[in-house]
């Protein structure tokens, strides 16, 4: 009987010691990743914005004006009135 109990006593000790180092592992690589994961976004911030037009640039020559026009008017949406109204 004493023998059931000791054997009893030092598997729940074992399970605990185990499923501990187990918690710390996985704690620890969640930590490793995460630590990886904020390092290897700075690269993202460190490239320069796209070069934008001046509107010296634009109304340079008439094609380039033309071109700036155009592009002002793409983002407007398109009329769904079919009778020649505004669609505003």
């Amino acid at each position: 009987m004493d023998w059931y109990i000791l054997y009893r006593e030092f598997s729940i000790w074992v399970f605990n010691l185990i499923s501990k180092t187990i918690m710390k592992a996985i704690k620890n690589i969640f930590l490793v990743l995460g630590i990886l994961v904020t390092v290897s976004g700075c690269d993202y911030l460190d490239s320069e914005p796209e070069k934008k037009g001046t509107l010296e640039e634009a109304f340079a020559s008439v094609n380039s004006a033309r071109n700036f026009l155009y592009a002002c008017y793409s983002f407007m949406p398109e009329s769904s009135d079919h009778n020649g109204g505004a669609a505003i």
